[in-house]
C-alpha cells in the first residue's frame, strides 16, 4: 500500500543541473503515487463493504508506523528489544553505548530497507541530515530468527530462517527455512500479537536468543508473504486462509 515514490534531494543530485532538470519530474511522480494510493485505498475500503477482507485498510498502520507498533507491543507487556527513534545524535550514541557499542539500525516503515548494525561513528557521519529525518535504532539480539503464521485463533506453523547469526536482517542472504516446534508460550504470544493488532492474519516475527535461552517478539505483520514459505516447509498457510475466509 506505500508510496513508491524514491527519495530524491537536492544534496543527492551530482549537480544543479540535474536538480533543475529532475526535480520536476521528482515532483510529479509524487503526485502521481499519492493518487494511485488513494484510488488502492478507496477500492479496498468499498470493497471491505461487500467482503471479508484478510486484513483491512486500517490495519496497514502497523506497517506504516514502526515506532507505533513497537511502543503499542512494549506498553502491552510484550517482550520487544529495547529501541529509540530520535533526531538527537547524542540520544542515539548514548543508546548505542547501552547496547554494547553497536545497535540495529531499522527503517521506519516497514519492509523499504534492510535492518544493519551500526556503531557510533555512523551518528556522526549522518548527523547533517537528522534535521530532516530521525533514525529508529534497536538492541541487537543474538542468535537466530523465527517466522510464524497466525489464522484467527489458529497458529499454523513456524520456521527458523536460515543463515549466519551475524546477519541482522533475516531477509539478507537466507540459507533455506526448517520447521520450528515453537514452544507453547510463544505461540500464545504469536496469537496475542495479532490480537492485540486486529489481524485475523499474520506473519509473526521472533528472534531467539540462545544465550538467554528466550525469545523477543520483532513484529506482527500486517500482510506477510507465504508462498515459498509453504512451499518449503509444507506449513499449510493457504488451507488456514481458506479455512478462515471460508468457514
Amino acid at each position: 500500500m506505500g508510496n513508491r515514490a524514491p527519495r530524491f534531494r537536492r544534496e543527492a543530485a551530482d549537480s544543479e543541473a540535474e536538480w533543475e532538470a529532475a526535480g520536476p519530474l521528482y515532483h510529479e511522480y509524487v503526485g502521481t503515487e499519492n493518487r494511485r494510493y488513494e484510488r488502492r485505498a478507496s477500492l479496498l475500503m468499498a470493497l471491505e463493504k461487500m467482503a471479508p477482507v484478510v486484513n483491512p485498510l486500517d490495519t496497514y498502520r502497523w506497517h506504516a508506523t514502526k515506532v507505533f507498533e513497537l511502543h503499542a507491543l512494549a506498553q502491552a507487556g510484550f517482550r520487544v528489544p529495547e529501541f529509540v527513534s530520535s533526531n538527537d545524535p547524542e540520544a542515539l550514541k548514548a543508546f548505542i553505548r547501552s547496547c554494547g557499542g553497536r545497535a540495529l539500525y531499522k527503517p521506519h516503515v516497514g519492509g523499504t530497507m534492510c535492518a544493519t548494525l551500526v556503531d557510533a561513528a555512523v551518528i556522526g557521519e549522518v548527523a547533517p541530515s537528522l534535521r530532516l529525518r530521525p533514525v529508529l535504532l534497536q538492541r541487537f539480539i543474538p542468535g537466530f530468527n523465527i517466522r510464524a503464521y497466525v489464522a484467527g485463533d489458529r497458529f499454523v506453523g513456524a520456521a527458523r530462517i536460515l543463515q549466519d547469526e551475524a546477519v541482522a536482517d533475516s531477509r539478507v542472504a537466507p540459507e533455506g527455512v526448517e520447521v520450528w516446534d515453537l514452544p507453547e508460550a510463544e505461540r500464545r504470544t504469536a496469537l496475542d500479537a495479532a490480537r492485540h493488532h486486529g489481524l485475523a492474519f499474520s506473519g509473526i516475527d521472533f528472534q531467539y536468543h540462545a544465550g538467554e535461552n528466550r525469545y523477543y517478539l520483532l513484529e506482527a505483520n500486517s500482510s506477510p508473504m507465504f508462498v515459498n514459505f509453504e512451499r518449503l516447509t509444507g506449513v499449510g498457510v493457504t488451507e488456514a486462509l481458506v479455512r478462515l475466509l471460508l468457514p
